[in-house]
């Protein structure tokens, strides 16, 4: 048995995966939970009919004992199976439906874990929508990353949690409940009707289906007439078109799929063996991307001849004769796509080669400033690979021409690059993407691109000019230019940048020290032009080119890590975010350096946000994370654009933040400036001193923040007077705490003191300076005196 690979849903799954261009739900069934001797919904239906015809024969009336009979017969055939579940909680009573239930999933907690929710696990997804009540999903992630937090919530409270899904904590929703929570469960339609009445809920899953790609797993048959939750899905209107359904072969599975527009991916099961599943799974997590060469580029040009003159005829000719007769022929050669006219384009080339590099000659004088239909104006600009020109067209529209050194063409690795982005480009300017500079024409005698012209200044220049030092500005631009890359990765060819950098990110309309932010548009060039095998010479030979936003596998290919990923995205939207706030050009490595993370601080504590003063602490980490030299432990762009987006909206509007674990470092950096460590694994911050050790954490599960001190006797203190102060210091901390609103608890024994306050999101938001204070001051409580 082997699973077939060469399925394109499967392919496509695969590259985005590998490529990591979108973070990953899955969404699982009670296929999954199977193995592990839990019952289908269509079982546990059969066990709950079982109770009620033993509660017949138990019964002594006659009409009574036949009419339960009867119901537990229509539960039995009903294909509703929430109808079946509602008719026999009725008759069973709740008591005796809740009990039933119950013994059906006992076995949960202590049952061998199905390989596939570890597999699941180790696949990196960033959150689980769990049609399941047992919680075996919850065990593997412990089985898996050990201590680490995993937020949990059930489907009804799915309002509450929805921004959990923008922080970097992986996540489960339990859609149809917890088997310890009775009242979350959903198994009848009026449970179903509560649940679809629940706006949160369908916020949550268009939320999911509109910014990440999810993978169905597990669900059966069964799962589907009981859930209904697809159809859900496209009564609202969300399009399910980006989605994979994992299943094995069956008709009324590829229906179901086609009905809702998911993609579906089927391996084989025979005799209930699932081993093409693990196999499955074992290829995502091995896979890696390979580079695909593109074709040659065909310009637009009339194809007036096809005849082309003798290369030593050719060449007596000017440069701008040369240009237009060699990319007539190149059109016509490529007017179709296949390795024939390849071939035949690279033996015209080898052919043609000395007047091609005479067609690389161009000057700002007439009449040799035409090249291909664009007059050239003005140099704008010249960098390490190539010049940009402001240039025209017969009827004078404004073009931005770039023509890239001619050591392109002999350089295979340049070429193909220089190919790739223009095919980019070309995807791009199809797709309309907003922000992305338009497409018009490109050639490769010379190579060239025609884009167009944008009014303003590149990023690098604003940075210098000074005009982002605020940080509401700086995070607009900064979401902007992540939303860009991030909705570039989400296209069907999952185009990637791989040259992020200040130089590549035009202001259009950025005038003067004080522009106008409304009128202002950013634009993100070259997608995938100037990345090549040479970069780093380059910047040995010419200093100013800036490889510190080049990811280290983009250099060093010898590694072994595919350089056809997003997170050589990710390191240049962290590098840029660097250069934003300190306006210092990264050198190549730096993020290697032992004082980087010092550096990124220190850059934080220059740059005080007064709005949210945890800002500049989360804003060095995110680069941090985004900058890791592992490809793999790199922060995706989709969370980097979360990120972005929640401080954003911490600065501009600090009264509206709900999340826990926001509000809980804000507490502490009020409370303790500069004096926290922040644990980004348990969402929490403490502060130690002598004997102090004071912790401010986030329960987003309860969403509430809590504050856990403890003073401890280190020897040195007289002990009448510790036995004297105990009392005092414990009385005042807690009461600084509840007058803040906090919810107190403390105790006093030998030697030490420990207390709690707990206070909700609720409470917390518009009033994060008052508990602030508090908390400032259970610290100054437990100073001895």
């Amino acid at each position: 048995m082997s699973f077939n690979t060469s399925q394109s849903a499967y392919e496509d799954l695969r590259s985005i995966v590998a490529e990591r261009s979108d973070p990953l739900i899955a969404w699982v069934g009670a296929g999954l939970s199977v193995a592990a001797g839990m019952p289908t919904w269509a079982q546990l239906r059969d066990l709950l009919v079982t109770e009620l015809r033993k509660l017949a024969q138990a019964i002594s009336d006659p009409e009574t004992q036949l009419t339960l009979r009867r119901c537990a017969d229509a539960a039995a055939v009903d294909p509703n199976l929430w109808n079946a579940f509602g008719l026999l909680k009725e008759k069973l009573g709740s008591e005796s439906y809740k009990s039933a239930i119950r013994r059906a999933f006992r076995g949960a907690e202590t049952c061998s874990i199905p390989p596939i929710y570890e597999r699941l696990w180790k696949l990196g997804i960033s959150g689980l929508l769990n049609l399941n009540i047992d919680r075996i999903a919850t065990r593997a992630f412990t089985t898996v990353f050990g201590g680490k937090l995993l937020h949990e919530f059930s489907g009804e409270r799915a309002g509450q949690f929805t921004h959990l899904l923008k922080g970097q904590v992986p996540w489960q929703a339990h859609l149809h409940g917890q088997l310890e929570d009775v009242s979350s469960w959903v198994f009848t339609a009026s449970d179903l009707q509560r649940l679809f009445s629940q706006h949160g809920y369908d916020n949550l899953l268009s939320t999911c289906f509109s910014a990440r790609t999810v993978v169905f797993v597990g669900i059966t048959a069964d799962d589907i007439a009981a859930g209904g939750h697809l159809r859900r899905l496209t009564q609202l209107g969300i399009d399910c078109g980006n989605h994979f359904w994992i299943t094995h072969l069956g008709r009324d599975k590829r229906a179901w799929a086609e009905e809702s527009g998911i993609r579906l991916i089927e391996y084989n099961a025979r005799d209930g063996n699932h081993s093409e599943l693990n196999e499955l799974f074992d290829d995502l997590q091995q896979y890696k991307p390979v580079e695909t060469a593109a074709r040659p580029v065909r310009p637009k040009v009339p194809i007036e001849s096809a005849e082309v003159p003798a290369p030593d005829e050719l060449e007596q000719r000017s440069a701008t004769d040369i240009r237009q007769i060699l990319n007539a022929k190149a059109s016509a050669i490529l007017a179709d796509t296949n390795e024939e006219s390849i071939n035949e384009f690279e033996q015209f080339a080898s052919k043609y080669s000395e007047a091609i590099y005479r067609a690389w000659y161009v000057s700002l004088d007439p009449p040799k400033n035409n090249v291909l239909g664009y007059t050239l104006h003005e140099k704008c600009a010249d960098g390490a690979f190539g010049t940009v020109y402001r240039a025209t067209d017969s009827e004078e529209r404004m073009y931005a021409l770039k023509i890239l050194h001619e050591r392109v063409r002999s350089n295979r690795e340049m070429l193909h690059s220089f190919r790739r982005g223009v095919q980019s480009m070309r995807i791009l300017t199809e797709a309309n993407l907003d922000g992305v500079v338009k497409y018009y024409n490109a050639s490769e005698i010379p190579a060239m691109v025609a884009m167009d012209f944008i009014e303003g200044i590149d990023l690098a220049e604003a940075v210098r000019k000074g005009v982002l030092r605020d940080w509401d500005v700086l995070l607009k631009w900064a979401v902007r230019l992540a939303e860009i890359i991030r909705t570039s990765h989400r296209l069907p060819q999952r185009v990637l940048h791989r040259d992020i950098r200040p130089s590549n990110i035009m202001l259009e309309g950025c005038w003067g020290p004080d522009p106008k932010w409304e009128q202002v548009k950013l634009w993100v060039l070259d997608f995938d032009l100037s990345y090549h095998l040479d970069s780093l010479d380059v910047s040995i030979s010419q200093p100013s080119a800036t490889n510190g936003f080049l990811a280290p596998e983009q250099v060093d290919r010898s590694s072994g890590v595919s350089t056809r990923n997003a997170a050589v995205d990710s390191f240049g939207i962290g590098m840029t975010l660097y250069f934003m706030r300190s306006a210092i050009e990264p050198r190549f490595g730096q993020h290697r350096y032992s004082d980087w993370n010092e550096t990124l601080q220190e850059c934080a504590r220059k740059h005080p946000c007064a709005a949210w003063e945890s800002l500049p602490n989360r804003f060095g980490r995110l680069i941090h994370s985004a900058t890791r030299d592992k490809q793999e432990q790199r922060l995706d762009v989709a969370r980097i654009e979360d990120e972005l987006v929640r401080l954003r909206d911490a600065a501009t509007a600090p009264e509206r933040v709900a999340s826990a674990e926001l509000l809980a470092e804000e507490i502490a950096a009020r409370a303790f400036p500069n004096r926290y460590s922040w644990n980004s694994d348990r969402l929490q911050a403490q502060c130690d001193m002598a004997s102090i050790k004071l912790v401010v954490e986030a329960n987003e599960d309860l969403q509430q923040v809590i504050c856990t001190f403890q003073w401890l006797k280190t020897g040195g203190e007289h002990h009448q007077n510790v036995k004297k102060w105990l009392p005092r210091a414990k009385d005042r901390a807690l009461a600084a705490l509840r007058v803040a609103g906090w919810e107190v608890r403390g105790t006093i024994n030998t030697g030490q003191i420990s207390g709690e306050g707990r206070i909700g999101v609720s409470k917390l938001r518009g009033n994060v300076e008052k508990s602030a204070a508090a908390v400032a001051e259970v610290f100054q409580a437990l100073q001895f005196e």
